[in-house]
């Protein structure tokens, strides 16, 4: 599970709406770029970036959990059925293999090693508190910045609630080693507590925040104080200029 990492590294001291602007600008640039040694440069650039920060070890499992079965089944898509393929690159018997259609499955791929990397780095280097906090000091709303904050918590906590009700429901005797009648079974036994205690949470949580003052208008204090300083700035600025340079090279050089 991708979670924070602590830390004091370069890209720990960098404010959250700095990292936030450097994935969403990565993430949109690679799909304007035309050419998959242009998106693996960039790749390439957010490896180095990790490697740099010492994050490596914590990526690279749940990066290749994702990337390996997704490119295999990439490339035995787009090398058998794409309809550009003119180029055999590999025949087995009947079978074969088509050039473009692998070198088209090569740049899907590298976009979503370059989403997920550069995500993962925002949510490594980044606590949700900073990411909201962040966010409302740049003027964004509050209720806005509370929605990203319950979409990053919401798997570990399903994931935190999942493992407290197979706890509970194994003590009480709940037999999950059977046959798929009993697994299903099972499952049903788990959804309902599940369900009902997710309702609970958010509405408590919902409670909570108004009696924080969440609805009020006026200005707002933090606890958590993020330092947004001339280099934050520089960096916002360097990834939006990226995206301009990817979207006028996909204007002059459409694919």
């Amino acid at each position: 599970m991708i979670g924070y990492v602590p830390g004091d590294g370069f890209l720990h001291r960098r404010n959250a709406v700095t990292k936030l602007s450097w994935a969403a600008s990565l993430s949109a640039t690679v799909f304007l770029l035309p050419g998959a040694r242009m998106v693996w440069a960039v790749v390439a650039l957010v490896a180095l970036t990790t490697a740099a920060a010492g994050l490596a070890r914590r990526l690279i499992r749940p990066v290749l959990t994702v990337l390996l079965p997704f490119g295999i089944s990439l490339a035995l898509l787009q090398g058998l059925f794409n309809p550009d393929n003119t180029t055999t690159l590999l025949s087995l018997g009947p079978v074969s293999f088509g050039l473009q259609g692998i070198l088209y499955g090569t740049l899907i791929l590298g976009r979503l090693a370059t989403v997920l990397l550069t995500f993962f780095l925002l949510l490594l280097t980044t606590t949700p508190k900073q990411l909201t906090a962040g966010l409302a000091a740049r003027g964004v709303s509050p209720r806005f910045g509370y929605a990203i904050l319950a979409a990053i918590e919401f798997v570990p906590d399903m994931q935190r609630r999942s493992q407290a009700v197979l706890a509970a429901q194994q003590a009480r005797g709940l037999d999950v080693r059977g046959g798929i009648g009993q697994r299903i079974r099972a499952f049903s036994s788990l959804l309902g507590p599940l369900i009902t205690g997710a309702l609970i949470a958010s509405d408590t949580r919902a409670m909570a925040l108004e009696a924080r003052g969440f609805s009020r208008t006026g200005t707002r204090t933090h606890l958590a104080l993020e330092r947004y300083g001339a280099a934050d700035r520089t960096a916002v600025w360097i990834s939006g200029l990226l995206f301009l340079a990817a979207l006028t090279l996909k204007v002059v050089r459409p694919v």
